[in-house]
């Protein structure tokens, strides 16, 4: 369950809920909560807390268990949950973009993502916050970025970033996004992250 989803869990079901999902679980269900996600917890349930944003509420024999790593997100942890492979200290994110390959369009902000070039980004201070200025910003596949940007005509564009240029917020509120100093932008790919 990802962004403002509503899931409702029976039986033995077994759910994720990452960004501000909600999620009512019943019956013998477990869910993994990240981010802002809610949780209603009744009977046998078993919710496993994996952000300090969580809001758990339990009833009956429901229990809610905080991981003892829950409450700092690193590097190793978000790569490992969206099942990406860094290769020789690199990983490839995605990023939407414009039918001409920009962002930001219109603003002091204006970007961009031609195919072979490689940005640094000029005024970089990630750690100020996980939205606006200070950072480049990508997602861990393609379809993931349509969080962010949704104009008529975007494209996608595939980008590898290495690992020491990147930053994970330690508590995330949008768990699908990272942010990097400097990435080389290698082709367009469509929503499934196949190479065009």
């Amino acid at each position: 369950a990802f962004d403002s989803a509503t899931v409702s869990a029976f039986g033995s079901a077994t759910v994720s809920a990452f960004d501000s999902a909600t999620v009512s679980a019943f019956d013998s269900a477990t869910v993994s909560a990240f981010g802002s996600a809610t949780v209603s917890a009744l009977m046998a349930s078993i919710v496993i807390i994996e952000s300090k944003r969580v809001t758990v509420t339990t009833e009956g024999n429901a229990q809610a268990i905080t991981r003892k790593d829950a409450l700092d997100m690193d590097l190793k942890t978000w790569l490992d949950m969206h099942d990406i492979k860094s290769v020789r200290g690199k990983v490839v994110l995605y990023k939407r973009v414009s039918s001409d390959l920009k962002t930001q369009e219109g603003t002091k902000n204006e970007t961009l993502w031609a195919i072979g070039s490689t940005l640094q980004h000029p005024d970089w201070a990630p750690a100020n916050s996980e939205c606006g200025e200070g950072k480049y910003h990508a997602c861990d596949t393609p379809a993931n970025c349509d969080e962010f940007r949704s104009n008529n005509g975007d494209r996608y564009v595939a980008i590898e970033v290495k690992t020491k240029d990147v930053y994970v917020w330690p508590t995330p509120t949008y768990i699908h996004k990272m942010a990097f100093r400097q990435g080389k932008v290698l082709y367009e790919v469509d929503r499934k992250g196949n190479k065009i």
